[in-house]
């Protein structure tokens, strides 16, 4: 623990079954099966009070509050990405983790009668010049018996290269709006009509952003207004949308273990008409998070009260890290939250 920082008190809010012996999620995974997310062995199908669904607003971001248990949400909301069309390429139940493949927007595929008419005989045959992907994460709510869902959006876009001779995938920022359709609609598969879906997402005002300063011992610092338990789900959510790669998180410590993780898509098997057009032949870039050391872990530190909450980034022994890498990192999420 940083000496500049005092250790914050345990809320009860956040305790899990069974974890009391367990310091980190960690511990307190090795220790429980099934996981966060592992549907209930036995019993009925068990449904959400829908009147109980509320949505959850910190700065800019936006999240579902949900009356279920962990368990009892997470098969939900796998079934509601495969029923939108998406693959997973991350299920861990664990962490409370899903992340879907790539995926075509289709609707941004231009159409007039050539396209129309080619399009009748050949599937496939124009593809879009954008790829979306949606990241899930799944968390206990502030309130017994309800669960906070998030939804993060990443996505890329395929542009002319200055030759104007090929083409190449680049990064596009984070859409709020996507996320909040997405949300509108997992709504919806959980049982709430479209008025009251529309309703809490238009009810929901947004509150004031982040700034980022250099703190007394010269290293930088993330500042959130609002409560702590807000500034740990903002924290998250511009993780998330970062490409960050969150492989632990202890919510009673403030504390986000996380990885570098770059942006790829998988290729897709060519048939004769992707031949003859090799001006779409390129390798994807990397999003935003390619400044940073390929691989590296870093811990991010949210610690607050009720009205201000701070952000840092510690080293591997727990103390402030004052690095370049680090101050990207703040940057990074700076960016998310301004």
């Amino acid at each position: 623990m940083p000496p500049d920082l005092t250790r914050p008190g345990r809320d009860d809010r956040y305790a899990l079954e069974g974890e009391a012996a367990a310091a980190t999620l960690s511990e307190y995974q090795a220790g429980r099966k099934p996981g966060i997310g592992a549907p209930a062995s036995s019993g009925p199908e068990v449904l959400p009070d829908v009147a109980k669904m509320s949505i959850g607003r910190a700065g800019s971001e936006r999240w579902l509050v949900v009356p279920l248990t962990p368990a009892q949400v997470y098969p939900k909301i796998k079934k509601f990405w495969a029923d939108n069309g998406f693959t997973l390429v991350v299920d861990n139940p664990e962490l409370g983790i899903l992340e879907t493949d790539w995926l075509e927007n289709r609707a941004k595929i231009k159409q007039d009668i050539i396209r129309d008419s080619i399009g009748k005989y050949f599937e496939g045959a124009y593809s879009s010049p954008e790829r979306d992907r949606y990241r899930t994460r799944i968390e206990p709510g502030s309130q017994p018996g309800t669960v906070d869902v998030f939804i993060s959006h990443r996505g890329i876009e395929e542009v002319l290269a200055t030759q104007k001779e090929s083409t190449s995938w680049v990064w596009r920022k984070p859409d709020p709006g996507m996320e909040s359709e997405m949300l509108r609609k997992l709504m919806l598969s959980l049982g709430a009509s479209e008025d009251s879906a529309r309703a809490l997402l238009a009810s929901s005002t947004p509150t004031d952003r982040a700034r980022l300063e250099r703190a007394a011992d010269g290293g930088a610092a993330l500042i959130l207004a609002g409560s702590i338990d807000d500034a740990w789900r903002q924290v998250g959510l511009a993780l998330d949308r970062s490409g960050f790669l969150v492989e632990d998180r202890d919510r009673t410590v403030g504390l986000f273990d996380v990885r570098v993780s770059g942006a790829k898509i998988d290729k897709k098997e060519e048939g004769w008409l992707d031949k003859l057009a090799f001006w779409r032949k390129s390798d994807p870039t990397a999003g935003p998070i390619v400044q940073l050391q390929p691989g590296a872990s870093y811990r991010v530190f949210v610690k607050g009260d009720d009205k201000r909450s701070l952000v840092r980034v510690l080293d591997k022994d727990g103390t402030i890290d004052k690095g370049e890498e680090a101050n990207k990192v703040l940057q990074m999420l700076f960016e998310q939250l301004k």
